[in-house]
């Protein structure tokens, strides 16, 4: 029998599909370059131009909080701060093992920037399609917005992956069959660092709250898991 007749050649994984088909796979193995062309792409808009200027007056404050001890820290956002003490500890540590200079400081801002971007594939993905994910992504990579919150050495950096992280382990946590333990503690912590991170990001679970109470009946499976997440949230985030 002739192979190249019967239209199959070994070694090639998708020759034996469907005509129909065959060009769904060749998108398909091109998805994972693609995702890796979208995040080199949002590294080098986050990364050029990061000491281009010098430290405005909010990135100097933030620099200066976050260059005392812990304690100091801590006292400081309880006390003199409308903001949690998560970012000034990251930034803190962060500083000690690569400086204090303009694109020390904010290079932080410009990691966090880009992870965002990656995770934003991932929500799209398992909301709707990896097409989906991609187009979703590629816009965060080149958004003007995302991009300057990616280059300022502010807690903003840090709320815009863990705000997606939120939401990504939410939505699988509604998916799930049944109640799924480890989503559960997953997302419990993803809230609780969300909120040590800024207080806008009570409005972050409130709405997940809310989705949660409006559709009770579509996810009664969940809302054992879901109510033990916010109860767990609620006291680890009360200090």
């Amino acid at each position: 029998m002739n192979v190249a007749s019967s239209g199959v050649e070994m070694g090639n994984p998708g020759s034996n599909l469907p005509v129909a088909n065959k060009s769904a796979w060749a998108r398909a193995k091109k998805l994972p370059w693609l995702v890796i062309a979208i995040i080199c792409l949002a590294s080098v808009l986050r990364i050029v131009g990061l000491g281009r200027n010098s430290l405005w007056l909010d990135e100097a404050y933030q620099v200066w909080a976050s260059k005392n001890n812990v304690a100091s820290i801590l006292q400081i956002t309880i006390h003199a701060d409308t903001h949690p003490p998560l970012y000034y500890l990251l930034l803190h540590y962060w500083m000690l093992g690569f400086g204090q200079s303009e694109v020390a400081v904010r290079s932080l801002s410009a990691c966090l920037g880009i992870i965002t971007v990656a995770l934003v594939y991932f929500v799209g993905r398992d909301l709707f399609n990896r097409r989906t994910g991609l187009v979703a992504s590629f816009l965060l990579a080149i958004s003007v917005f995302a991009i300057w919150i990616s280059q300022e050495a502010r807690p903003y950096s840090l709320l815009m992956p863990l705000t997606v992280l939120s939401f990504l382990f939410f939505v699988r946590l509604l998916r799930a069959d049944r109640p799924n333990w480890t989503l559960c503690v997953l997302y419990s912590l993803a809230n609780i660092v969300l909120l040590y991170t800024h207080i806008y990001a009570v409005f972050i679970v409130a709405s997940q709250v809310l989705f949660i109470l409006l559709f009770r009946k579509t996810y009664a499976k969940v809302q054992t898991a879901f109510w033990a997440s916010l109860v767990a949230t609620v006291i680890a985030f009360s200090p």
